[in-house]
């Protein structure tokens, strides 16, 4: 048997590159074949090791004069070391001998690029895309050119061309689905991975991908579904059971969510992350007691993990602990105090205590860190009105309102009805009492709590 017989292709390279290099120490001239060339040539330039690269080249060509393949790769080296000069006239050089070499156009159209001639590069990468002798994959190549520049609208034209001539390529068509995905187009990425998918149903990627959209698109349950199935088909895809567990939380099944969190950490291990999660489902059950053990050993895992110490706060304010929940929180903020959702807790548990000082000063500055809260406004306003200081009030419950474009900060028509009223101005009091009860019934009897002097006018009382 010949001691060469098992030789892998990448011992074919290594071997090659060990003759080339001894070669070019003892200063022989060994021949090599341009295939062979290219090979090591390649090999240099993926460890981005671009003056071996060049050299090689050098050598190459004192084998193969004018080699038209080694020139080529020489203008492709220069133009990837940054030598856009050299790069440029060689390419143009080479055009003059082979003005239809696809790759030399292609290069061309690079060099365009980099000469900052947008139009002139789109124009040329577009003939050579039409050119009846080049290979569908160069919609690929020149995609991936506009990709690494982030011109993703660019890339997704030239990839949709591909598909057309292509309709079966499954490399354009992930690729065209992340240009959608990049330029916001997510439900025609979805379509594409449809498409895949109905070609070769058992696509771990395709399913997983199509799960990270469907979130994107808050559709938890389908997502739910993509990840399950990416998960199934690709055995050891923890990504995709922990994206499945992620996806079903957010669709509050809290007791599915656990089961594969639960999963997940037996297959990976326990880890802080993972107590977390598992805790949060916990929480969300209203099993604070056993969400606590979670967080801690969370804690035990990493001391600095402040969404443990933000969970213990969570579940001490909901078992009314609001002492305890408060040093939970103040831990959490010595590890990150740029985080306001930590402040808006710290104010809510001294809401809790009675102490609207501090609470007020945390809301406060909340706002500077992220002023664009309608939920911590409200709760400003809130507190002044507690302290029936309407005008202070009303000013917070408008700046939160300004910023309630989708209507969802809590009770505002209320919240506005009840100031107006308590500063005497009845007529707008009554337009926001009408406006709060047709959107919730159960308005009219907080109103009346807070206003029971309201009861004694019809105008509020029969609306």
């Amino acid at each position: 048997m010949n001691k060469n017989d098992h030789i892998f292709p990448g011992d074919h390279i290594k071997e090659m590159v060990r003759r080339y290099e001894q070669s070019v120490r003892e200063n022989r001239n060994d021949y090599f074949d341009v295939d062979d060339l290219e090979e090591i040539i390649d090999h240099y330039a993926l460890k981005r090791k671009f003056k071996n690269a060049l050299g090689a080249i050098a050598f190459g060509l004192k084998l193969h004069p004018n080699n038209i393949d080694l020139q080529i790769r020489q203008a492709a080296i220069f133009m990837e070391n940054g030598e856009n000069t050299k790069a440029i006239w060689l390419i143009d050089s080479l055009l003059l001998i082979e003005p239809e070499n696809i790759d030399l156009l292609f290069l061309k159209g690079n060099g365009f690029l980099l000469q900052e001639k947008e139009e002139d590069a789109k124009e040329l990468f577009e003939k050579v895309g039409e050119d009846e002798n080049s290979n569908p994959d160069i919609y690929l190549d020149i995609a991936y050119v506009y990709m690494e520049r982030m011109d993703f609208e660019t890339a997704t034209g030239f990839l949709e061309k591909g598909l057309e001539r292509m309709p079966d390529h499954t490399e354009i068509r992930f690729e065209l689905a992340f240009c959608y995905e990049q330029t916001g187009r997510r439900q025609e990425a979805i379509r594409v991975y449809n498409s895949v998918l109905d070609e070769n149903p058992y696509s771990n990627e395709a399913w997983f991908n199509m799960g990270q959209l469907l979130f994107l698109e808050e559709e938890y349950e389908k997502a739910a579904e993509a990840y399950d199935f990416a998960h199934v088909i690709g055995t050891n895809d923890h990504d995709a059971l922990l994206q499945k567990a992620h996806a079903l939380f957010q669709c509050d099944r809290y007791q599915k969510a656990l089961e594969a969190y639960l999963e997940y950490a037996e297959l990976i291990a326990y880890n802080t992350f993972s107590y977390v999660f598992i805790g949060e489902c916990y929480e969300k059950m209203e099993d604070f007691d056993t969400a606590k053990k979670m967080y801690w050993k969370a804690l035990i895992e990493d001391p600095k993990n402040p969404d443990a110490w933000t969970g213990l706060c969570i579940c001490s304010m909901e078992q009314e602990q609001f002492e305890e929940s408060l040093t939970y929180i103040r831990e959490a903020l010595k590890i990150d105090d740029s985080v306001s959702e930590y402040w808006i807790y710290m104010a809510e548990a001294y809401v809790n205590l009675n102490d609207n000082e501090e609470a007020l000063s945390c809301y406060l500055h909340a706002l500077t860190i992220n002023p664009e809260q309608p939920d911590t406004f409200v709760a400003i306003g809130n507190l002044y009105l507690d302290a029936e200081n309407y005008t202070k009030a009303l000013q917070y419950y408008e700046k939160a309102d300004l910023l309630n474009e989708d209507k969802d900060a809590e009770g505002l028509p209320l919240l506005f009805a009840i100031t107006y009223f308590k500063m005497g101005e009845k007529e707008k009091a009554h337009c926001f009492f009408a406006d709060a009860i047709s959107k919730d019934e159960k308005t009219r009897e907080l109103f009346f709590e807070f206003c029971p002097e309201a009861k004694e006018d019809p105008n509020f009382y029969e609306l």
